[in-house]
Parts: structure tokens; sequence; C-alpha cells
């Protein structure tokens, strides 16, 4: 891999920090799905704003389906949360925003 981070990466990375995953937990979950570069990754300090990170996330050029299946938080993910000691804050995180949006979460 060159130095460039790929698409899927960026939208994983900027996905799931966004919605309160740390950095651990992240740098966990690119390697899990083949991503090996990211074992220093940090976190800036701040809050994140969900609306920009929603349309970033709508105006890129991959497809709908893509983004969807990136974004998608799985057992796996919630096990890594788990394991980092916030997957409440994550399940909590979650269930704000599929209210917002009128999505159901299951748990």
């Amino acid at each position: 891999m060159g130095s460039f981070w790929s698409d899927a990466e960026l939208v994983t990375t900027v996905y799931f920090c966004s919605r309160g995953f740390t950095d651990g937990a992240v740098s966990r979950i690119l390697s899990i799905r083949g991503y090996y570069r990211t074992p220093f990754l940090q976190l800036a300090s701040g809050s994140w704003d969900i609306d920009e990170v929603d349309m970033w996330l709508d105006s890129l050029s991959l497809d709908h389906e893509t983004v969807n299946h990136l974004i998608a938080c799985n057992r796996i993910n919630a096990y890594i949360a788990d394991e980092h000691g916030i997957l409440a804050f994550v399940l909590q995180n979650l269930t704000s925003q599929s209210q917002r949006w009128g999505w159901v979460v299951s748990t």
C-alpha cells in the first residue's frame, strides 16, 4: 500500500470516529478489515459535526451501497467497542442518531 489512504479507510475512520469509537478501537476495526498501517491513529480533540460527516459521506465517489457496507456496525465492531469500554456510549450515540433519522437499532 502507498502512503495515501484508500477511500474505504477514510470512510471507515471518519465514520467510526465521529460515532464515538476511540482511536484504538478504530485502529482495531481497520486492521480486522485488512488495513495495517494505522497503529498510531490518534484522534483530534473536540467533537464531530455528525451532519457534516454524513454530507461528506454522501458526496464521495463511492456508491451508496459500498458506503453503507463500510459504515455498518456489526457484532465484531460492537465487540471491539466493548473491549475498549465504549460500547454503552457507542450504542447510545447510534441510537440517538437512528431516532433522528427514524431508523431502528437492534441491540
